[in-house]
């Protein structure tokens, strides 16, 4: 088996309590500003986006790239996201084309997937 590399540009979901894994499927309460920021651009863009633990205001060295597969408002008016975990992923660095404050919330994601040989 060889392995590829991909680098793409996505939108960044901190997660500030647990850490949400490749296969998993998981509803996050979209608390923050900054978490409804990168749910909005990642339904701008694709569904895709990264969710990235932050312990202490660090963000960790590696996280999930996710779908997001559903929005809805719970009884009470809170906002929230399932996301289905699709590969680890880590950042490589940060975009900062993006126009607008909100969309500054990206990162460049670096995935190793496994290719098969051809024989």
């Amino acid at each position: 088996m060889t392995t590829e590399s991909k680098t793409q540009t996505l939108p960044v979901l901190p997660l500030e309590s647990g850490v949400i894994l490749p296969q998993m499927v998981v509803t996050v309460a979209l608390e923050s500003p900054e978490a409804k920021d990168a749910v909005g651009a990642a339904e701008r863009n694709g569904s895709v986006l990264l969710l990235l633990p932050r312990i202490d205001g660090r963000y960790a060295r590696v996280g999930t790239v996710a779908r997001l597969e559903d929005t809805g408002e719970l009884p009470g008016g809170q906002k929230i996201a399932v996301f289905r975990g699709r590969r680890g992923s880590r950042p490589v660095g940060r975009d900062r084309s993006c126009a607008r404050p909100r969309d500054a919330v990206r990162a460049r994601a670096h995935t190793r997937t496994r290719v098969p040989r051809g024989r």
